[in-house]
């Protein structure tokens, strides 16, 4: 059976629905408080944050508004005085989170579904990396893209 064809057992990753995926996840923003305010706000009222073992947000270009914004969701921040751009913002996430699996979200990256569809997703994704049918996983709707 080819690695195209072989099914996917999400049994692999038993985990009890209760117990949070062992997901980090690191969520870029480069000066813009208010636009990460409402992002973390749409993840806390649609239970990302339940979800998921460790969120860091990470700042470019930080300013004392932007700390403000991570404080106030309990989370993990990083700061960086200059802007490390897309490419090495990743990076620096990549880098810094110790988790094995790894979901890069910005500021503007807002959740569209609830949290039992986001749980059964991302739980078929580990299976996915697991089971080493993908190396990559991109989470974005075919209804609702952008």
């Amino acid at each position: 059976m080819s690695k195209d064809t072989m099914p996917v057992d999400i049994g692999l990753l038993e985990v009890n629905r209760m117990e949070k995926l062992p997901i980090q996840v690191g969520i870029l923003s480069y000066k813009a408080p208010k636009t990460v305010a409402a992002t973390l706000e749409n993840y806390m009222r649609r239970g990302l944050f339940d979800i998921v073992e460790r969120v860091v947000v990470f700042f470019n270009g930080a300013s004392k508004e932007d700390e403000e914004v991570a404080l106030k969701y309990g989370l993990e921040y990083r700061t960086n005085v200059e802007n490390l751009g897309i490419q090495g913002g990743m990076r620096w996430v990549a880098e810094t989170l110790d988790g094995l699996w790894i979901m890069h979200l910005e500021n503007d990256c807002p959740m569209i579904v609830d949290e039992e569809t986001a749980y059964k997703d991302l739980r078929f994704a580990l299976s996915l990396l697991k089971t080493g049918l993908a190396d990559v996983v991109r989470m974005r709707s075919r209804f609702t893209p952008g």
